[in-house]
């Protein structure tokens, strides 16, 4: 199973998330079963509205058969992150908000290598 990692620190707007959703949906080699680890842990401020999370919930490219987990920090983050989670619920995909790496990876259901690489990525090992 493929799998798409993303990683957001600073800063982050309405804007810049819904365009790397965008930039996700138009890769070449996407599928929309493949799964996502979105790390937002390294966010510092949230400037994301409830009209741009329903935004970006609309323009998901992802679809039945993924498995998405966000990992979070900051309770703000947390908390627009379980947002979208809601506004999402009619999408045939599966997402989830997670405060814990090792419980986000266990719950993707992917092989030991496919953590490490994203474990590597982000920058825990």
């Amino acid at each position: 199973m493929q799998l798409v990692v993303n990683q957001a620190s600073g800063v982050v707007t309405d804007d810049e998330l819904i365009a790397v959703v965008v930039e996700i949906g138009k890769h070449p080699q996407f599928e929309p079963h493949f799964k996502q680890f979105y790390d937002l842990r390294g966010v510092t401020d949230f400037q994301v509205s409830s009209p741009g999370v329903r935004r970006l919930a609309a323009a998901n490219p992802f679809r039945k058969g993924s498995r998405r987990a966000l990992l979070c920090a900051a309770d703000v983050v947390y908390g627009m992150a379980r947002m979208y989670e809601v506004f999402s619920d009619d999408r045939a995909d599966e997402l989830y908000v997670f405060k814990d790496l090792e419980d986000a990876l266990d719950w993707l259901q992917i092989s030991e290598e496919q953590a490490e690489r994203v474990r590597q990525f982000i920058g825990d090992r």
